[in-house]
């Protein structure tokens, strides 16, 4: 039930994201998508100071440092920067081909398998027991993961490209054109914290959605330059649906097949190969940085997109 509820709410600031994103960079300026994220994390942390109540057994500070897996923290922050910035850096402002590109991604992935070698032989308490992976149903729910971020954060990304550089939209349109798809996931991103909470079932859920979420990317191919508004409403709708249910029901399926006591350890290899965007939006978090993103990329493809146009024949 709290799960729905957490996803319901990052499901909403994520929909409101793109366009109170959209409408700074296009009517004040694009560090005020920054700035107003102080205020609501202001208040969240004031909350959480002081309504959190959590119990947990006092360690001394010295032994508190010591038992964290300091090696495990670097190799896996550095190595994700460094192959994350290689990807980011690659055919956009360095060629895929280039020493920095190709050296950002080949220590990053070093760096990664270090990382794995230190909770494998070196760290007595490890960031990430390697464990949790020798069961199949665990490695089926990362994988599952996986899969749905990595389908899910392609269509957030190309939708806005294709309103804004296909239909001629403006930024801020752009945003509340997303909005079918971002309902439609809240929605059922509430309703699978119910229904698992009434029956117990994540199983049907996870088949449920993984389903609606092929048919409804594969019909966004079916998009053009004159499809019509029933269409892209309808298209991302279906996308929702079946996006909307895996935000919680594989990790509740890798919590089920987890001892209590390695709970927290279960969800951080799932938090790394993609849950959404880290179930810690307790508050409503306004994710503007997002429409910066899209904003600058499609500048950018337009750009290249006019240099082409203006290349005489």
């Amino acid at each position: 039930m709290y799960f729905g509820i957490i996803g319901g709410v990052w499901a909403l600031a994520s929909s409101l994201g793109p366009v109170v994103g959209g409408l700074f960079t296009q009517k004040v300026s694009w560090r005020w998508c920054f700035y107003i994220n102080l205020p609501f994390d202001g208040i969240a942390f004031i909350i959480i100071l002081f309504f959190l109540d959590i119990q947990t057994p006092k360690t001394p500070l010295r032994e508190g440092l010591k038992a964290v897996d300091w090696l495990g923290s670097f190799t896996m922050v550095g190595g994700v920067i460094m192959l994350l910035l290689g990807l980011e850096f690659g055919g956009v402002s360095h060629p895929w081909d280039s020493a920095i590109v190709l050296c950002l991604i080949i220590f990053g992935a070093l760096v990664i398998g270090l990382f794995f070698l230190i909770e494998w032989r070196i760290a007595p308490y490890p960031l990430m027991p390697l464990d949790l992976f020798s069961k199949r149903s665990n490695l089926a729910a990362l994988a599952t993961c996986f899969f749905h971020a990595f389908v899910f954060i392609s269509g957030n990304y190309f939708l806005p490209l294709y309103f804004q550089a296909v239909l001629g939209a403006t930024p801020i349109l752009s945003g509340v054109y997303l909005l079918p798809q971002a309902i439609m996931l809240s929605c059922m991103s509430i309703f699978t914290g119910i229904f698992i909470k009434k029956t117990g079932l994540y199983l049907p859920l996870i088949w449920f959605g993984m389903s609606m979420m092929t048919l409804g990317f594969g019909l966004f191919i079916d998009l053009d330059v004159s499809s019509s508004w029933a269409k892209i409403i309808i298209y991302q709708g279906i996308a929702g649906i079946g996006v909307g249910p895996n935000f919680q029901a594989p990790l509740i399926a890798l919590q089920s097949l987890v001892p209590v006591s390695k709970f927290s350890f279960g969800q951080r290899p799932l938090a790394r190969v993609g849950l959404p965007q880290n179930m810690h939006a307790i508050c409503v978090h306004f994710d503007v940085q997002s429409g910066v993103r899209w904003i600058a990329s499609i500048e950018l493809h337009l750009h290249n997109l006019g240099s082409l146009i203006m290349i005489p024949c």
